[in-house]
């Protein structure tokens, strides 16, 4: 038992091997008076803290390792096949997903739902050019039998069922 000083109250770094306990003893009011110190070395501190380093030092390196193959299997697993889908969709060319569409997951999924989209994009396209010949040809139709209609020296009248007038041939 020492008594107790502001120095020996400060925490202490014991030395290599040494283990050092401090407490403080107080007076019954509670002020310190004295400091119970045990100081004991022992070699095998200085092993178990090299050992616990080197641990600490596997326990990093390990971590590092899982961490960069989590980073290589995720960048192989996600990121590829999500460049695939943006180069797909920015060239609007389907054929680029290649085997992408037979994953049985969500990349898979979105893949086929990507295929069937552009298929059948294709498909209203082709709907829609053959829906705009189809009406030019009515059109060129109409005008041949306006046209001939128009040039008949004989009266003509077309009539709905209501036998409403829809048009007549001008008179020559």
């Amino acid at each position: 038992i020492e008594k107790t000083a502001a120095r020996d109250l400060a925490p202490r770094r014991p030395g290599k091997g040494i283990i050092e306990v401090r407490r403080p003893l107080a007076d019954l009011e509670g002020s310190p008076i004295a400091t119970l110190r045990f100081r004991t070395s022992y070699p095998i501190v200085e092993s178990v803290r090299s050992s616990a380093r080197a641990t600490l030092r596997f326990m990093a390196g390990a971590t590092l390792a899982v961490v960069l193959i989590a980073y290589i299997f995720l960048s192989g697993w996600v990121t590829r096949p999500l460049q695939r889908i943006q180069k797909a969709l920015h060239a609007e060319d389907s054929t680029l997903l290649g085997a992408l569409p037979k994953r049985h997951d969500e990349l898979g999924r979105l893949a086929t739902l990507m295929v069937d989209f552009f298929a059948q994009r294709e498909r209203l396209v082709t709907e829609v050019s053959e829906r705009s010949k189809a009406e030019q040809e009515i059109a060129l139709q109409n005008e041949f039998i306006r046209q001939i209609i128009d040039t008949d020296p004989n009266p003509i009248y077309v009539a709905d069922a209501a036998l409403y007038l829809m048009y007549h041939n001008p008179e020559l």
